[in-house]
């Protein structure tokens, strides 16, 4: 996912090369050759071309490679444009993604283009649907992009020349089918081929494939330095606040407030592109908003910035009776909320306190929505008795690029997690603006964030223990219904994410479906001795199915013998002696009210975890319908093999040079380019 401050606010229609001009229709943004990423849609009938340009009048183009193929269609350049061919009889999305070098103003630089197609019926071109269905499992089970361990994308029959790899960037040497059957990869970079005859002349053709390199910049999960100095939103209107100045003050930046609270009703209240820009420095309230925006657009929302990145600390106890950053909902509102760059830092651990909180009108769940559209980015939580983010009710929820740590630890009659979603109510007749549709189809994003040593510590006890929550990540109850009978419908991803040294489990989807769970990291959770649940997974569904869970890394620490430290005494719990020696890597159960229907495994690299009863594959405990296949073939996955993290006890979970995750994953138009490398951190990154 790539954030921009233009937000597609310029779409335009793009250059066409001569051929099939007619048959699709191709719509994106401007590339800037500034080592940015664009996102760009296609809409072609299956079984037709479609060729077009990438090449606009005031850039300069030089290169154009390809950064990862389509896994059900079929791809090839031509000089400044491309050729894309859909499959037959296959209605439904692809993806792949162009890397382009050249000039801007006699600048040089580079794009990547990912480029989302829609497929339909050829006779129904024009009437495509707005709203993308989740992955099928026939979605997952096509090969993967080229890289270590994983399976070629599929190729043209071989020709006598050299076929349409010839001058395709990838990230390793292919072993078959770079220029005909038979042809030798040659040692160097590039890849050449030389085996090939020219059907024209009956020469030796010239073939190669060349190796990929990008200058993106890796993305690493925390608060973004990045993400805070380019925003999505932007201000219109900006008043200000500081330790020094007084609430009686009109909000300039020479006459600032002195708390945040007051800046949400001041001079009549907070609209549309208004933002609070607050002073570094300590603040013992917070906010309780009950003012907010108006639209899903750059300029829809209320916006309360630190002025510098994770300088202004909150040290209010959390919730809703000394709000830190609480979203006072009526259900009706407030909604357009962002809160970006703080750290909320409890004074204490209080019961009942949150980092960043909404829940239903009076807490109580009437079955309607509560608010929608609330931003959580690059903020530092913790400190908080109940959980460090956790709104109940909401629609259109994320939690971008935070770091939660250290919560949870004694609420025990709501016990939180370090970052959850809980009961989503979808918003009422509400339609969904462009903003919106660059995520579709997810409602709810979760991502590029850190949660760890998040535990319930004054709740169970030796001789009762009931602890149940803790996690690093919860999806909650999203299958709970509403007054009219119809559970949450829309789709949530929590990607890029790493979770580890907590109570509960890393990533959990509870009694939740539409979730999609890739590319996280989790490692050594299910650490409490008084949460006696049979399935401790470090990713994993219970109760939940419809769940996509891919090219995630898990890897459990779990106890050995009772006798373990971390079982803290506990003894003759059934059905181990200590919990802890139940720990798996992930764990899949579609039961308490699931309809069996499969939760989908593919691309996972597990290592680890020994239940001892045989639920299996290899350390993962696959219950109900739900199986792992960790041999080749389908949904595959890397079970029981080391990932090759860096020093994960020392909490550094980048991958190593040989690290079987580079290049394993699987990827997906709605995730980063990363998602090449499974887990959460991109082979380029050497720093946690």
């Amino acid at each position: 996912m790539r954030y921009s401050a233009h937000l597609f606010l310029s779409i335009i229609f793009l250059g066409i090369l001569p051929g099939l001009a007619d048959a699709c229709v191709l719509n994106g943004p401007h590339y800037r050759l500034q080592a940015d990423t664009v996102r760009w849609s296609l809409e072609v009938g299956d079984g037709e071309d479609c060729i077009r340009g990438v090449r606009f009048n005031n850039m300069v183009v030089d290169k154009l490679m390809v950064a990862s193929l389509p896994q059900v269609g079929h791809l090839t350049l031509h000089g400044t444009g491309f050729s894309y061919k859909a499959a037959s009889d296959f209605q439904g999305r692809d993806f792949f993604s162009l890397v382009l070098s050249g000039t801007a103003n006699k600048i040089a630089g580079s794009s990547t283009i990912e480029v989302l197609v829609s497929i339909s019926r050829a006779s129904e071109l024009g009437s495509l649907p707005s709203v993308i269905s989740l992955p099928s499992h026939s979605d997952l089970a096509g090969p993967s992009p080229t890289g270590p361990g994983t399976s070629s994308p599929p190729l043209p029959p071989p020709v006598n020349d050299c076929d349409s790899s010839n001058g395709v960037a990838v990230i390793s040497a292919p072993t078959t089918n770079a220029c005909g059957a038979g042809s030798a990869v040659g040692a160097s970079e590039p890849w050449p081929h030389s085996s090939c005859t020219d059907s024209n002349g009956g020469t030796t053709a010239s073939c190669s494939v060349l190796p990929f390199t990008t200058t993106e910049p890796a993305e690493k999960p925390g608060p973004s330095a990045a993400l805070f100095s380019a925003p999505f939103y932007i201000c219109l209107r900006n008043f200000y606040v500081s330790p020094s100045g007084n609430d009686r003050a009109a909000g300039t930046e020479d006459a600032p407030w002195k708390t945040i609270q007051r800046a949400d009703n001041a001079a009549g209240g907070r609209v549309a592109g208004d933002c609070v820009n607050v002073a570094p420095g300590t603040y013992a309230t917070g906010l309780a908003a009950r003012h907010g925006g108006s639209a899903a657009t750059a300029t829809g929302y209320v916006v309360y910035r630190c002025q510098q990145l994770d300088a202004c600390k909150i040290t209010a106890l959390g919730g809703q009776g000394d709000p830190a950053f609480f979203v006072s909902s009526s259900g009706n509102g407030p909604n357009y909320l962002v809160l970006d760059g703080f750290e909320l830092a409890a004074s204490r651990y209080a019961a009942y306190g949150v980092g960043a909180g909404m829940y239903f009108p009076n807490g109580i769940d009437n079955h309607t929505p509560s608010s929608h559209h609330v931003w959580v980015i690059n903020n530092i939580i913790h400190g908080f008795g109940q959980s460090g983010i956790d709104m109940g009710g909401g629609d259109y929820l994320y939690y971008i690029h935070n770091l939660s740590y250290a919560n949870s630890h004694v609420t025990c009659d709501a016990q939180g997690s370090g970052i959850g979603i809980v009961i989503p109510r979808a918003a009422a007749n509400y339609i969904p603006t462009t903003m919106d549709n660059q995520y579709a189809p997810f409602h709810n994003l979760v991502m590029w964030n850190v949660s760890h040593d998040n535990m319930l510590t004054e709740c169970g006890n030796a001789t009762s223990a009931y602890d149940t929550d803790g996690n690093g990540i919860i999806m909650d109850s999203f299958k709970n219904k509403n007054s009219t009978g119809i559970a949450y419908p829309y789709q949530t991803l929590v990607a890029n994410n790493v979770v580890y040294g907590n109570g509960g489990g890393g990533v959990k989807a509870f009694f939740s479906s539409f979730i999609t769970i890739a590319n996280n990291t989790a490692y050594n959770n299910d650490l409490d001795p008084f949460n006696v649940a049979t399935g401790r997974g470090e990713i994993g569904t219970l109760g939940g199915n419809n769940n996509v869970f891919l090219n995630n890394i898990a890897y459990p620490v779990p106890a050995t013998t009772a006798s373990d430290p971390r079982c803290k005494g506990v003894s003759n719990q059934s059905p181990a002696p200590c919990p802890l020696m139940l720990n798996a890597a992930f764990v899949g159960g579609d039961g308490n009210g699931g309809d069996q229907t499969t939760n989908i495994w593919s691309h996972n690299i597990s290592f680890g975890g020994t239940p001892p009863w045989g639920w299996g594959p290899q350390g993962n405990a696959m219950l109900d319908a739900n199986t792992m296949n960790c041999s080749s073939g389908a949904n595959s996955n890397k079970c029981n093999v080391d990932p090759g993290l860096t020093n994960p006890s020392a909490s550094n979970f980048t991958l190593t040079a040989a690290s079987p995750a580079i290049g394993y994953g699987l990827a997906e138009s709605y995730l980063s380019s990363q998602s090449l490398d499974a887990g959460a951190y991109d082979h380029r990154l050497s720093a946690r």
